[in-house]
């Protein structure tokens, strides 16, 4: 966004960055849906739905204290952003060793039930959005300031 001048080529940045925010909530979602037992699907989904709320609701007022009163610590935010992106991407891989997860189909067998996989996708998702909304909040401060320069 930064590297745009003109409004077409922006406008193109964020429909590739809606499409992206789009299919990552669904298939967040889905995943999700998949760890779930039928029984407790729609607690499952509305757990979903509450960890996207929370964090969209969340994210952006970080993203605001991150940059100043004056949104000039762009470095600062993408500094904690690239930390909260490379934290939660290996945490989730140091967690794959220590999660045993079952899809719906292996689950049938088995009479005992494990949640963990939707701690963890709820996890994954509130950080997912978290980031998202941090950097919309950036791009939407930088734009505001754009069109009060000009």
């Amino acid at each position: 966004y930064c590297l745009v001048d003109e409004i077409v080529p922006f406008l193109i940045c964020r429909m590739v960055h809606g499409l992206g925010f789009g299919i990552g909530l669904t298939c967040a979602t889905a995943i999700s849906n998949e760890y779930v037992p039928a029984s407790r699907l729609s607690e499952g989904v509305g757990f979903t739905s509450s960890a996207n709320t929370i964090a969209n609701a969340i994210g952006p007022t970080i993203a605001l204290e991150i940059l100043g009163e004056q949104y000039t610590n762009f470095l600062s935010l993408f500094v904690v952003l690239l930390v909260i992106s490379t934290s939660v991407f290996f945490l989730s891989f140091f967690l794959s060793f220590f999660v045993q997860s079952h899809t719906k189909s292996e689950r049938v067998v088995q009479k005992k039930q494990s949640y963990h996989g939707i701690v963890i996708a709820a996890v994954l998702v509130f950080a997912m959005v978290l980031v998202d909304q941090i950097v919309y909040r950036t791009e939407k401060t930088q734009v505001c300031e754009a069109e009060s320069l000009a």
